[in-house]
């Protein structure tokens, strides 16, 4: 039977549990990064053995500690028979698809998911979910006020990378007063905006040189409204490894006259992943369409198909949604 738990039911299932696993979404953002590795590092304070995990390459995000601790794709590469734990918290995912291959590859006694989006599936049987957050990480601040978790300089920053992140430098309209209050509050923790701020916002020449391939794609569509690029499977994997593509739908959104940005991204002969950001249209209900998910301005999907055919895809669906 699903429960919808209350901070309090979830912070209590958090420390009942002895051995715990943290699964974040692929291409993880600064606030799934952000919101595990400030929960790791409080459940590791009251003696739990923490483990987070993410069925991809982390780019970006170097400057935080502990980074280097979480688990990634290789990582998983290695795992032959599935890892036990008590529990499995998923963050910041609206879909368990979203996970990747840690469904299979970590299993647990008790399944939480602790989440903001408000396409969340409810996929598991134990969710924390808040529709109106800005950012997991909001409710992680949230989590830790309820249980009266000490939050140090290191987890302060930690969140306020992910509320920094998913707030859009606290500029989107997911930011509420809530919001702020909860940045205020870590910023007398110890938060360092400054620092934060100047490390995402450095771009590595890797990353720079597939940006100017994308921008050489850009399209038009729908009298302007529509603003799409893409890279395709060979360009993006001579800097896979390296480059940081997560502010590339940021570009065709800042242009005059667009409702809707979309970036494609070919990873694989059948695997494109899409980032979308709209002005007025719901995208999250185009996200779920292709069995992903995210916010009415900001949502993700994978659509199972070579680059092309899911540019027709994506095309064919939001033609109704961009009329009306």
């Amino acid at each position: 039977m699903k429960k919808l738990l209350d901070l309090k039911e979830t912070g209590k299932m958090l420390l009942d549990a002895k051995q715990i696993a943290l699964a974040i979404h692929m291409s993880p953002d600064g606030d799934a990064i952000g919101s595990a590795l400030a929960l790791a590092r409080v459940l590791r304070a009251y003696g739990k053995e923490v483990t987070i995990f993410v069925d991809d390459i982390i780019k970006g995000f170097k400057f935080l500690p502990d980074i280097k601790t979480i688990k990634i794709d290789a990582d998983l590469d290695k795992i032959t028979e599935p890892l036990h734990f008590d529990l499995l918290c998923i963050l910041d995912c609206s879909t368990i698809n979203r996970i990747g291959r840690i469904k299979e590859k970590v299993l647990a006694d008790k399944y939480l998911n602790i989440d903001h989006h408000i396409s969340n599936e409810g996929f598991v049987d134990y969710t924390y979910l808040d529709g109106d957050a800005a950012a997991t990480a909001e409710i992680i601040c949230q989590l830790a006020k309820a249980m009266q978790w000490t939050v140090d300089k290191q987890t302060a920053n930690y969140l306020f990378t992910g509320l920094y992140t998913d707030s859009g430098s606290f500029a989107y309209s997911c930011t509420r007063p809530e919001t702020m209050c909860a940045g205020a509050e870590l910023l007398q923790a110890g938060a360092e905006p400054h620092k934060i701020d100047e490390a995402i916002d450095v771009m590595d020449k890797d990353t720079l040189w597939l940006l100017t391939k994308a921008l050489n794609t850009m399209t038009f569509d729908f009298d302007g409204r529509l603003a799409y690029m893409w890279v395709d499977r060979e360009i993006y994997a001579a800097k896979q490894k390296s480059a940081d593509t997560d502010s590339f739908v940021n570009y065709p959104r800042r242009i005059e006259g667009v409702e809707v940005a979309v970036f494609f991204k070919e990873v694989d002969e059948n695997i494109t992943r899409l980032s979308m950001r709209s002005k007025k249209i719901d995208i999250s209900k185009i996200a779920l369409l292709f069995n992903g998910g995210g916010h009415e301005r900001a949502a993700g999907c994978t659509i199972h198909k070579p680059l092309k055919e899911a540019i027709a895809d994506f095309l064919s669906v939001i033609k109704d949604r961009i009329d009306n």
